[in-house]
């Protein structure tokens, strides 16, 4: 093995240790989120869910993960290409980061809310066809929201913290003047997709494109990629 290609791990290892850490305070927060929606559930009356609140909630997480990670992630950027911060305007270059980040914050808790939407309504309309009592039906959408707050808030935190992560290192990347960037898997081999494996330790200029399958990519996780290429995807980019 080259020591180029050691150097890249290595950075790549790190990079993807400091992305479970932020994921996993992510996880906590959004289960958080799909759990407030069992407020809503009483022994007797309505099924009323604030969804509105929800998403509310959803993004004001996302945001803050947002927040934190940029900053992180400006503190090791810098130390790890050995630039010295008090050339940049930092605290200009987060800011202009998270106004971008907001922009489509919006389209991510839509996407969240209405997939869980669909799902409680399905359910207590079932309900209803069955005949089943409010405690039934309550019991079963306890039991939904549960599972949901289990399973998907990891995958959530997971693929978003990746995002993420490679939306600001290659946004930083480009305010300071890097000019390369290379391609590193670092699959764990349960989901290695071969397209990415074909791509490990390919090195392009900043604003060219990596070809992932056909589809044209500036790196890891780019809004380009469908689900197939970006869930549970922990590739990462590499500047230079």
């Amino acid at each position: 093995m080259s020591k180029i290609k050691k150097k890249n791990i290595k950075t790549a290892n790190l990079i993807r240790k400091q992305n479970q850490i932020q994921a996993k305070k992510l996880q906590v927060k959004l289960k958080k989120d799909f759990l407030s929606l069992l407020d809503e559930i009483k022994e007797n009356g309505e099924f009323n869910f604030d969804f509105d609140g929800f998403k509310k909630k959803a993004a004001d997480s996302l945001i803050l993960n947002f927040r934190e990670f940029s900053k992180l992630k400006s503190d090791s950027n810098f130390k790890m290409w050995k630039l010295n911060a008090k050339d940049f305007p930092i605290p200009s270059i987060v800011k202009k980061l998270e106004n971008k980040y907001r922009k489509n914050i919006g389209k991510k808790t839509t996407k969240i809310t209405e997939r869980y939407k669909g799902s409680i309504s399905k359910i207590i309309a079932e309900g209803k066809e069955k005949g089943l009592s409010f405690k039934e039906v309550a019991d079963k959408l306890r039991s939904t929201i549960i599972g949901i707050s289990e399973k998907r808030s990891h995958v959530i935190a997971v693929t978003e913290t990746y995002t993420v992560s490679d939306q600001i290192d290659y946004d930083m990347a480009e305010e300071v003047g890097m000019k390369n960037k290379t391609w590193v898997h670092a699959g764990g081999g349960k989901t290695d997709r071969p397209t990415h494996l074909a791509l490990d330790g390919t090195m392009i200029g900043m604003d060219e494109y990596f070809n992932v399958g056909g589809v044209m990519a500036l790196h890891p996780h780019d809004s380009n990629l469908g689900a197939e290429d970006v869930v549970n995807c922990h590739c990462v980019a590499i500047y230079e």
